[in-house]
C-alpha cells in the first residue's frame, strides 16, 4: 500500500467496493474453504465479516490465529502457514490435468 498508493486509491479500492459476492455467487463454490482471513483481535467489523461468510460457505472450516488482528499472515506467518499447510494436508488440490471438469 505505501509503495503504491495511487494503485490502491485509484483501482483496488474502487473495485473491491463495486464486487459482490453473494449467496448465488457463493453456491457455486464446491471445493474446500479455509476461512483464515482475521485473527482474533481483529475487531467487530471483522467479526461480522467472517460470520457471514461461514454463512455463506458452509463448508468452510473456520481457523483463527491466537493473538493476532486483521492480518495474521503477516503479524503471525508462522502461525498462519501452520493452519493453510494442516488444511491442504487434509484437502490435497488435484491436478488439473487430472480432473475430466478441466478444460
Amino acid at each position: 500500500m505505501e509503495r503504491d498508493a495511487a494503485t490502491l486509491v485509484e483501482s483496488d479500492i474502487p473495485a473491491l467496493l463495486a464486487w459482490e459476492f453473494g449467496t448465488e455467487e457463493a453456491s457455486r463454490i464446491r471445493c474446500p474453504v479455509c476461512c483464515t482471513s482475521v485473527g482474533v483481535t481483529a475487531g467487530p467489523w471483522f467479526a461480522e465479516v467472517r460470520s457471514w461468510l461461514l454463512d455463506l460457505l458452509p463448508q468452510a472450516e473456520d481457523a483463527t490465529v491466537g493473538g493476532a488482528g486483521h492480518l495474521p499472515a503477516s503479524t503471525h506467518p508462522g502461525e498462519t502457514v501452520t493452519l493453510v499447510t494442516d488444511f491442504l494436508r487434509r484437502h490435497p488440490c488435484p491436478r488439473l490435468h487430472d480432473r475430466a471438469d478441466w478444460r
